[in-house]
């Protein structure tokens, strides 16, 4: 058997659950083996994906290995957790509000605030009509 074409494929993980694949197909002269054709095709497959993400292939800067752990960058993929001190001081002063007016009051002076707020908002509204009504007070 004579083999005339050789071809490689990779898959890269780029992330989590993402992959990169990166194939080649070779016409081999006569002068190569396949296996040399193999390697030239994978180190070429190496060269493309790390020149289109060079950021998987930083080396740890100069002293990094020195700190302690909890100084240390940890690469993430996606934003750090956060916690919304703001957004739960703003569902406290809901809380406070006794009435459908005052609630109504502090939407006014607060226009721009989380979904996670305002869905807050919404609960609380519904709370104090349901309370105008069952007691026969009139919304406004």
């Amino acid at each position: 058997m004579k083999i005339t074409k050789v071809s490689y494929q990779k898959t890269y993980s780029i992330g989590p659950y993402l992959t990169d694949r990166i194939g080649f197909e070779a016409d081999l002269d006569g002068h190569e083996s396949c296996s040399e054709a193999i390697l030239q095709l994978r180190d070429e497959a190496d060269k493309v994906h790390k020149k289109a993400n060079p950021h998987l292939y930083q080396e740890e800067g100069k002293g990094f290995g020195d700190l302690p752990e909890h100084k240390k960058t940890q690469i993430t993929f996606g934003p750090p957790p956060v916690i919304d001190r703001k957004a739960d001081e703003l569902k406290d002063l809901i809380d406070d509000c006794q009435t459908i007016e005052e609630l109504k009051a502090w939407k006014e002076k607060h226009e721009l605030v989380p979904v996670p707020v305002l869905q807050h908002y919404n609960v609380k509204l519904e709370v104090l009509k349901s309370k105008a009504s069952s007691s026969g007070t009139k919304e406004v």
